[in-house]
């Protein structure tokens, strides 16, 4: 890290590794946050909203224009969820999206809440009062 700026340094290098020996000694971690994935990602489907299929454990959910996917951002963030928004120039125009994120220690009342908080904005959004 002396001679290049691009090298990764030693705390960084020891966080790596250290998470690689736990996905080794603990697969049940990654078997937990794929079933929640897949288990959020079904029902944000089923509530209408338009999920990408994943088989990792970003779920993207495309809602279209930047200035919708920045404001559902906002919304859900001011209800406690970080969910960012994914706007271009890293996404085609028209394709913003919001990236879900599940994780491991995520509990099944934490989703239930997660799930709440997107069909209470999806009215709010349908009533107008969200925009």
């Amino acid at each position: 890290s002396h001679i290049y700026s691009t090298a990764l340094s030693p705390v960084s290098t020891a966080i790596s590794l250290a998470a690689l020996d736990i996905i080794k000694s603990e697969p049940s971690r990654r078997k937990r946050v794929l079933n929640l994935t897949k288990k959020l990602s079904n029902r944000l489907s089923s509530a209408g909203y338009n999920v990408i299929p994943t088989r990792s454990a970003i779920i993207p959910l495309i809602v279209g224009p930047a200035d919708i996917a920045l404001n559902l951002a906002s919304k859900l963030y001011d209800h406690g969820i970080l969910c960012p928004a994914i706007r271009p120039p890293t996404v085609p125009d028209g394709e913003s999206r919001l990236r879900i994120t599940p994780i491991a220690t995520h509990t099944d009342d934490q989703m239930d809440r997660v799930m709440s908080v997107f069909n209470l904005i999806n009215s709010e959004f349908r009533s107008g009062a969200g925009q």
